[in-house]
């Protein structure tokens, strides 16, 4: 237990970083002011001696229900009874099926998972929550027995990891089940923040943390990691930018698939209950005793000791298996195992296959590591099991500015994984436009296009080398029939992840909307300058400026009143925003910020307060506006992250050989391929 002395002089920021894994989870954490002392959350409750001090424990609930009365009690995790039969892989339930491919959907285990999520009459938030709820109710309890009432004065920090190739419904899934699992409960000493994080990310940062000053990294480096997990193997590549400080960016569109470690499970109980000589009498040994046998021959013995050499495995029998049986033991050859692993891994190669492919075509040169974290990618020891909640540790003291130095690897530019943009009324063009959005302007009286997007930013744009992006739209107003004094307005943020961004919101089932922008006019309405169509309408229109900026890692939305709306306010106005929005390029928004700047006082006679007028946002093309050389919104160009300790050692063969549970990359993939030990 530390002392209060040594608390006292520590900052007030607990940083936390949760593992959500399929199969495992872990947490991690650290003090903001201490970023060095990385702890790892052990002490899980277990019904198993040698368990409670693992790095993890399973993804796994099971509920039994009380004989007095009727309620269900909710075991977790190490503490599931060994002869019950838990609530497995309901992360993957977050997922909606028609982003899956066939043979996943349709696998044992998303069947199971489903069939049983709804016999406990569950929704896959919900399930995911009751899990988070006890996994981060015994972190407190960890961190508090070290701390004690130190926890009480710290605010919390919280990234949570997500696999890279969820969407964004799967991600606000993650979000919502969060909450509902109290992560983000209010605390006396302050408000709860939390970020998402892509799980090869956070692998990739804490691997890269350690690698600073290595004599074989050099400027211009690039590396993929592979985040290979229970359920989800994820893919990312980054090139090295700058040794001193240790920056990195993302140098290809990370990859990723449901080919984890659960399903070399599957593949090794298909072999017991189908082809072992334990086939005929599976049915009739009881769950408990199938389940021991599993844990310790194949999950603790040889799923991590094979490495592909020529020999044979010792399984031991259960006592009732060897009866019916009359053999003490069973025996799996090198070339069953190969087989088992062959279907797994093959997926796996081939995805980083294309990534390697990816990284080479952006970059004319092939990565020169390939780094494997995650349970499934780990070689030997703790470090590679952990690196996910570790790098999401470190993540999140650089967020909080918890490194009294620069931190230890820095990420300064990502691949965007989606378009963001808006959708915008357009001068009508005969060719260009379809008729089905033709409408005449009831104002200017002049044809437009209704709902044409408008992207500020591109799948696979690199964020931190965009120049911010403006363009000046106006709304219109009715004199007769005006708005609330101050008009407040809301534009609608839209995202897709097609390669190619769609011209029109109608007609397209891709584009989602992802959040909104709220503001108010920082003059009333009667302030407003009238205008006059050709046609003789006469009416106010309030003209607005929507800019994008980027720092590397998220994108700002902000909005700006034109200049000539503000010539009776000060001359800062047009510079200050008055509407604001932030969301993360990779995951959904991180924080939400609405600024209103303090309106004028308005005399009793300014005008009558009637109902808001709804119209169409249109855009004026001929306003259109480019940030000056000294706006304050400019981004400046940062670099990216890289690996972790260990020899490494070069394929001996061009054929794809085993190591533990996995594998070193063919050479025919046109990389110079270098593995690392202990990654």
């Amino acid at each position: 237990t530390r002392t209060i002395g040594t608390l006292n002089n520590m900052a007030s920021t607990l940083c936390f970083g949760i593992d959500f894994g399929t199969t495992y989870s872990g947490v991690a954490w650290a003090w903001s002011g201490q970023p060095q002392d990385i702890n790892i959350v052990t002490s899980w409750p277990s019904k198993l001696i040698g368990n409670s001090d693992r790095e993890k424990t399973p993804t796994e609930i099971q509920f039994e229900t009380t004989t007095r009365t009727g309620s269900k009690r909710i075991t977790w995790g190490y503490d599931v009874p060994s002869d019950s039969d838990p609530f497995r892989w309901f992360k993957l339930l977050l997922v909606n099926e028609d982003q899956l491919q066939p043979h996943l959907v349709n696998s044992k285990q998303l069947k199971e998972a489903r069939q049983r999520l709804q016999n406990e009459g569950l929704q896959p938030v919900q399930a995911v929550a009751i899990y988070l709820r006890e996994i981060w109710n015994h972190t407190l309890e960890h961190v508090r027995r070290m701390l004690q009432d130190a926890v009480d004065e710290c605010r919390f920090h919280i990234v949570l990891t997500v696999p890279a190739i969820w969407k964004d419904g799967a991600r606000k899934k993650m979000q919502e089940a969060a909450r509902q699992a109290g992560l983000l409960d209010s605390r006396a000493c302050g408000k709860t923040t939390m970020q998402l994080l892509s799980e090869p990310e956070a692998g990739a940062i804490s691997t890269f943390a350690t690698m600073e000053g290595r004599p074989d990294i050099h400027e211009g480096d690039a590396m993929v990691v592979v985040d290979a997990g229970g359920g989800i193997v994820d893919l990312i590549s980054y090139k090295v930018d700058s040794l001193s400080p240790f920056v990195l960016s993302e140098c290809a569109e990370g990859t990723g698939g449901l080919c984890g470690a659960v399903f070399l499970d599957q593949g090794f109980m298909s072999w017991l209950e189908q082809f072992s000589p334990l086939a005929p009498v599976w049915s009739k040994t009881p769950v408990k005793d199938l389940k021991l046998m599993i844990r310790d021959s194949w999950e603790h013995g040889i799923k991590q000791e094979f490495n592909g050499q020529d020999k044979e495995f010792t399984i031991p029998l259960p006592y009732s298996c060897a009866l019916q049986l009359n053999e003490s033991d069973l025996t799996l050859k090198s070339e069953q195992l190969t087989d088992i692993l062959d279907h797994v891994i093959c997926e796996i190669e081939a995805l980083v296959g294309k990534q390697v492919k990816a990284v080479k075509k952006r970059l004319g040169k092939p990565p020169k590591y390939i780094i494997l974290v995650g349970g499934f990618g780990r070689c030997t020891g703790p470090t590679p099991w952990t690196a996910v909640c570790r790098g999401a540790v470190i993540h999140a003291l650089i967020t909080t500015g918890g490194f009294s130095t620069s931190p230890p690897v820095q990420v300064s530019t990502r691949i965007s994984r989606a378009n963001y943009g808006i959708a915008q009324d357009l001068p009508f063009r005969l060719g260009k436009h379809p008729e089905a959005d033709r409408y005449t302007c009831p104002y200017e009286g002049t044809e437009k296009a209704r709902n044409q997007m408008k992207w500020y930013m591109l799948r696979g744009d690199e964020t931190s080398k965009m120049s911010p992006k403006a363009f000046m739209f106006c709304r219109y107003y009715e004199i007769a029939i005006p708005p609330p004094l101050f008009p407040t307005l809301d534009i609608d943020l839209f995202t897709c992840t097609d390669m190619s961004a769609p011209s029109r919101l109608q007609g397209s089932k891709s584009i989602k909307r992802l959040d909104s922008i709220k503001f108010t006019c920082p003059v009333s309405f009667w302030e407003l300058p009238i205008e006059t169509s050709n046609s003789g309408n006469r009416y106010r229109c309030l003209t607005f400026r929507l800019e994008m900026t980027t720092d590397g890692s998220s994108a700002t939305f902000q909005v700006f009143p034109a200049d000539e709306l503000v010539t009776g306010l000060s001359r800062l106005l047009p510079r200050l925003s008055i509407g604001q929005k932030t969301i993360d390029v990779e995951c959904d928004k991180l924080s939400v910020q609405e600024l209103v700047i303090p309106k004028p006082e308005a005399s009793r006679n300014s005008g009558p307060r009637l109902r808001r007028s709804k119209l169409n946002l249109a855009v004026s093309p001929d306003r259109q506006y480019s940030p000056q050389p000294h706006s304050p919104f400019d981004s400046p160009v940062h670099p990216q992250i890289l690996g972790e300790d260990g020899e490494r050692r070069l394929p001996s063969s061009p054929r794809s050989q085993r190591r533990g549970i996995l594998y070193q990359m063919p050479s025919s993939l046109g990389a110079n391929l270098l593995w690392r030990d202990g990654l």
